[in-house]
């Protein structure tokens, strides 16, 4: 229930995206040829809310992800620095659900994230699932943070389902 709260708390949420260094992502895994930024439509859009949301809560920022985590709670650490849970004072775990799909190096990025985490204080591990096997965990709600592809907010009407609650 702990995780629950944490994983649906908005300020929890944005901690994890200031924690993340999409630069050194773009690096690793894309050559330099990703936007770093949010999901936004793209600027020639008329549904873009404008150019400062490309990078709102897209850029590290360490201390304030720590300040953010500490606000809601969540100022006790181990030896190590992970944050630990509330209720039972063991560290606080996130589980990441990977999809095996034809994208191989999903796992390996989701692996550079819980590296990353770190240095908010958030412990995390990264599960392959099969793919059906990770639709079902995700349509019955038994997973923490899903990793899958955004077909682009570009594409609304050909992917409706990763910008609208549409998906059976």
């Amino acid at each position: 229930m702990v995780i629950r709260k944490c994983v649906q708390n908005a300020d929890f949420q944005l901690s994890w995206a200031l924690g993340i260094d999409r630069v050194q992502l773009n690096e690793a895994f894309w050559l330099v040829l990703g936007v770093v930024g949010t999901q936004i439509p793209a600027d020639i859009l008329p549904e873009n809310p404008g150019p400062e949301y490309r990078l709102k809560w897209a850029t590290l920022d360490v201390k304030k992800a720590n300040a953010m985590l500490d606000a809601i709670g969540l100022t006790k650490k181990d030896a190590e620095g992970f944050r630990l849970r509330t209720d039972n004072g063991r560290r606080l775990r996130i589980q990441i659900d990977v999809a095996q799909t034809l994208i191989p190096t999903w796992q390996q990025q989701a692996e550079m994230i819980i590296q990353q985490w770190k240095a908010i204080g958030i412990a995390a591990d990264a599960k392959l699932f099969e793919r059906s096997l990770f639709y079902t965990r995700v349509r019955s709600d038994e997973n923490q943070i899903p990793i899958f592809a955004k077909g682009g907010s570009e594409a609304l009407l050909l992917y409706p389902s990763n910008c609208l609650p549409v998906d059976g």
